[in-house]
């Protein structure tokens, strides 16, 4: 999903909200904790983290996908450390789900 699509579905939320709350005015924040719920972005942050989470377990069938762990005395010596070794690329096209989560969630 490209950042303006995501903008899109972001803003026909805000539009529901306005139009399910219609005369009451709140701002978009206090209307999601208002109606109990949380932003699209947010909710898709947290899908994503849970899913890699689930990746990470040795009885899921995706978790042969994630590279090898690193040895946990290397670990110990880095500034920012990680279970699994991020991979570097060179360039925005080989951007995987995997690739992305182990950028992101660990």
């Amino acid at each position: 999903m490209t950042t303006a699509q995501s903008d899109q579905l972001e803003a026909l939320q805000k539009r529901a909200l306005r139009i399910i709350l219609h005369p009451i005015t709140l701002p978009y924040n206090t209307a999601l904790a208002y109606c109990q719920t949380e932003s699209l972005k947010l909710q898709r942050y947290n899908s994503q983290n849970k899913f890699f989470k689930q990746i990470c377990h040795p009885e899921n069938c995706l978790h042969d996908l994630l590279p090898p762990k690193r040895d946990p005395s290397v670990s110990l010596q880095l500034r920012h450390p990680t279970v699994y070794p991020i991979p570097q690329v060179r360039t925005n096209r080989y951007c995987s789900f995997i690739n992305y989560a182990l950028k992101k969630y660990q």
